[in-house]
């Protein structure tokens, strides 16, 4: 009797031993992994509070199955452009705990990887690389702040953690200070981390660039600028001082919401076509201005001219001026962005205006 008695206990905690398995298992379910998610490498060797990185990937699982594997190279480097991108398809199978992701990289090649996922919660994801054969923690991405230069705000999206410090993986782009003051400072997208009890979690902040936005506007109609700007602008007024030497119209807004590190932003349009033939940018603020500077001198080629014994540079995407579509010229307190197009249609006049 003793021995039956007993055979049915271990009877029992073997199933309840197994039962417990299996409710761990399926406390993982595939909307548990939704979302996006950021790994970041290397430790604090210096003690400085800061990690020696080299690295920073971001692991997008979206809820139609499709996913996005994005590496940051040097993240604390200045740099627009993710060094590498992955995309594809991804499944996750509870009963073994496998996610599979299947796509291909930018540059065509295969990409293949399963990861066993050992824990995953609001804040973490934590995976064994089989390829690696590490375990890699990634940060949930609770949100994405969009921001120009120079501005200073609070992630909200971290107010219900009670972080205890935070970080930037590159302050070249946004920093932060002790209370979570983030300030933007460079182009570009960085992630601010905050730790707290026992966890981490981010925010990924993206800094516009506005001189791609302004570029692309050339050329464009003006009638595009006053739906997306809104008409409380000044003017239209006529400018017979343009570059072409052209009657043109101009309208302009002073301290635009949209752009908080700009003055005064002025469009001048073809009154006939409705073609915007140059913008001239006044900053409000030196560090944007500085800052767009630098990443025109960093992005493009110029030609150099002597105005006046003074050095001018006209800037362009590549090849010779007429090359191509928008020159920008730099000003005392601003940018000029000007259409080559339209200076081609009337031949060629002087760029600098004598200014």
């Amino acid at each position: 009797m003793k021995i039956k008695w007993l055979t049915l206990i271990v009877a029992a905690l073997l199933v309840s031993c197994s039962d417990n398995d299996d409710i761990q298992q399926d406390r993982i379910s595939n909307s548990d992994l939704f979302g996006e998610w950021l790994f970041y490498d290397g430790m604090d060797n210096n003690n400085d509070g800061m990690p020696d990185l080299n690295s920073a990937m971001v692991l997008v699982l979206n809820n139609d199955y499709s996913f996005e594997y994005i590496v940051y190279k040097h993240p604390n480097e200045v740099t627009e452009e993710p060094y590498s991108m992955a995309s594809g398809d991804w499944n996750f199978q509870p009963s073994t705990s496998l996610l599979n992701t299947v796509g291909e990289t930018i540059d065509s090649f295969i990409h293949h990887r399963t990861y066993y996922v050992e824990k995953v919660d609001a804040y973490e994801l934590h995976v064994v690389n089989s390829k690696l054969n590490t375990t890699d923690r990634y940060r949930r991405i609770l949100t994405t702040y969009t921001k120009f230069m120079d501005d200073t705000f609070k992630a909200e999206a971290f107010t219900n953690y009670s972080p205890q410090s935070y970080f930037s993986l590159n302050p070249n782009i946004a920093k932060v200070d002790a209370n979570g003051n983030i300030t933007t400072v460079g182009i570009g997208t960085t992630f601010v981390i905050a730790k707290c009890d026992g966890f981490e979690t981010a925010v990924k902040v993206v800094v516009r660039n506005g001189v791609k936005e302004h570029s692309a506007e050339v050329n464009q109609s003006i009638d595009d600028i006053i739906k997306k700007y809104g008409d409380d602008y000044n003017g239209p007024y006529y400018n017979a001082n343009s570059e072409s030497g052209n009657f043109l119209q101009a309208i302009y807004y002073e301290y635009p919401e949209s752009e908080p590190y700009v003055g005064e932003l002025q469009y001048h349009y073809d009154p006939t076509s409705h073609a915007i033939t140059s913008i001239d940018l006044i900053y409000a603020s030196d560090l944007a201005m500085n800052n767009d500077q630098q990443y025109i001198y960093n992005s493009n080629t110029y030609n150099e001219y002597i105005v006046n014994g003074t050095k001018r540079y006209v800037y362009k995407e590549y090849g010779d001026f007429w090359d191509s579509d928008v020159y920008i010229k730099p000003l005392n307190n601003g940018m000029r962005y000007g259409s080559t197009n339209f200076l081609k249609s009337f031949g060629f006049v002087n760029i600098w205006n004598n200014n």
